[in-house]
Formats: C-alpha cells, sequence, structure tokens
C-alpha cells in the first residue's frame, strides 16, 4: 500500500478497507470473521496506490425488486440505491427498526442478557443519529447536484456581464 495523502482526513474504515483490499479488488481479512466484518464496514471507495479516494462502485444492469436503479460495490458486493430516500420513507424505515430494537432490550432484560440489551440500546441511539446523518447529507448532495446543474447550463460562455468575450456555437 502506497503512503496515504492526508489520512488524517480520511475516515477510520476507509483506510481499514483500503489496507485489507487484495487481488482483483476484493475485500480479503485475515480469518472468515475479520472479512465478514470488513465487507459490513465497506464505504464503497478506496484509496487508489497514488493516496486519491476513488469509488468502488458499478451501475448495475436493469432494476431491483422494487423497481429502483442501483449500483453494486466491486469490493463487497453490497447494493446501493442511486435515488434518495423520500422523508416518509426514511420515518418508516427507522421506526420500523427501532421498534425491533426496542422489542430487544423488552425481551433481553426480560431473559436477563444485559450485553444484548447494552447493545440494543446503542443502536437505537445510533438510529436516532444515523436519521439526522441522512437527512442532512441528502439536502446537501441535492445542493451540490444544483449547483452542477446550473454550472454546466452556461455551457463554457462565461460571464454574460458587460461584453464578454463568449462566442455562441
Amino acid at each position: 500500500m502506497a503512503k496515504i495523502k492526508n489520512s488524517n482526513k480520511k475516515s477510520k474504515a476507509l483506510i481499514l478497507i483500503s489496507k485489507a483490499d487484495r487481488k482483483h479488488g476484493k475485500i480479503k481479512g485475515k480469518n472468515k470473521k475479520e472479512t465478514k466484518q470488513l465487507r459490513l464496514m465497506c464505504p464503497h471507495y478506496k484509496i487508489t496506490k497514488k493516496g486519491h479516494v476513488k469509488a468502488t462502485i458499478i451501475p448495475a444492469p436493469g432494476v431491483d425488486e422494487n423497481g429502483h436503479k442501483y449500483c453494486v460495490c466491486e469490493q463487497c458486493g453490497a447494493t446501493v440505491r442511486t435515488k434518495f430516500l423520500t422523508d416518509e420513507d426514511v420515518a418508516k424505515v427507522i421506526g420500523d427498526a427501532m421498534d425491533m430494537f426496542q422489542q430487544l432490550k423488552y425481551m433481553g432484560t426480560a431473559v436477563g442478557s444485559d450485553k444484548t440489551v447494552d447493545l440494543a440500546a446503542q443502536v437505537c441511539v445510533l438510529l436516532k443519529a444515523g436519521k439526522k446523518g441522512y437527512l442532512r447529507t441528502r439536502d446537501i448532495a441535492k445542493k451540490s447536484g444544483n449547483m452542477k446543474k446550473k454550472k454546466n447550463k452556461n455551457n463554457g460562455r462565461g460571464s454574460n456581464f458587460y461584453g464578454s468575450w463568449s462566442v455562441n456555437k
């Protein structure tokens, strides 16, 4: 592995996955358990030999069972939707997961499984934070996409103020 540029600005998962990258872009750990954990941690990006961050997802042909287009990660094999979830979809998904973990906390306490209860409590906190994080990231990505569209709309003519040098084709 080459020296990683600006490694203090990269996420820990990205650095771990890039170090575990083996032949043909597949993730490989020391044993099966580590390989499974690394695949779950995959951020769908890797650090190249020159130290740049590169996406590892490619468009998949066709659509999934819900009729949505998606991409597939070359490293871990996970599928990634190409369209953002609506606010209602996010609330439904997070709500269903919260219900499951609330039930898990209740049942775990009744059975006496302290580790399970602690894990479920941590996951509930992370789900709440994950919802906010997803919504913020979605809004930033939409604004970024709108800015790119606006920039490309000008077709490279430059500024149209005060007699510019642009030539319309």
